[in-house]
């Protein structure tokens, strides 16, 4: 066999071998995904990246009271509650919070809720609007821009379909809180001291992202308001 049959032989081969890889199918990703990324990417500032992302730990002691909630709902034949609203997926590194039932709620933000009065200080710095996001979900970050102060605040209102928050398993404490007519979480770092709150209203599921204590979070959370966008 001379070189040159040996060559083209080879060549061949390759041709036959790689020719399915010329022309890959498009892949189309998810709504949920695709709005996820646009958020990450419009929210590139690593201080916000810190408050906008963050990690949580589910302790032995706060799985042991979630299981109790758990059976003293059954037991009561009560099926309403915290565990109702928001489920979790729990992998090796990470843990996933989704909303429990994403077929109810609005598919569509009509009602845009914003923080009335923003703490002394915090001025709007970037913004992800609700026709960048399919009217599925909307983000502000506030940063304070007072000298000789920091400080930053993430809110997110999104529809129950798209809820989806990542945690690392590594270093954090997560506990259910009750205010108002409101239940969900309340993320904190054991390092670095930023916290999120994360709830629903019947609607709707919002995060509020800040380095301010639990206490201050809620009063803010409490203050919300709305304007119609429909």
């Amino acid at each position: 066999m001379t070189e040159q049959i040996l060559e083209r032989a080879f060549a061949e081969v390759y041709r036959r071998e790689f020719s399915g890889f010329d022309d890959p199918p498009e892949h189309r990703f998810s709504l949920r995904h695709r709005l996820k990324m646009k958020r990450i990417i419009s929210l590139s500032d690593k201080n916000l990246r810190t408050a906008a992302v963050p990690k949580c730990k589910l302790s032995r002691r706060t799985m042991i009271a979630i299981a109790a909630i758990i059976l003293a709902a059954l037991i009561a034949g009560c099926s309403a509650g915290i565990i109702s609203h928001f489920a979790f997926e729990h992998h090796n590194d990470n843990s996933i919070i989704i909303h429990a039932d994403p077929d109810i709620g609005k598919q569509r933000i009509t009602e845009l809720y914003y923080i009335p009065e923003l703490p002394e200080g915090f001025k709007l710095v970037t913004e992800m609007t609700l026709d960048m996001c399919e009217y599925k979900m909307h983000t502000v970050y506030y940063r304070c821009t007072e000298q000789g102060k920091e400080g930053s605040i993430t809110f997110t209102q999104s529809t129950y379909d798209i809820c989806e928050v990542h945690y690392s398993n590594k270093y954090n404490y997560i506990e259910e809180v009750s205010f108002g007519d409101n239940t969900g979480y309340c993320v904190e770092y054991t390092k670095g001291g930023s916290k999120t709150l994360l709830w629903d209203n019947g609607e709707y599921v919002f995060e509020l992202s800040s380095g301010m204590k639990k206490e201050e979070l809620i009063r803010l959370a409490e203050s919300m308001k709305y304007t119609d966008v429909s």
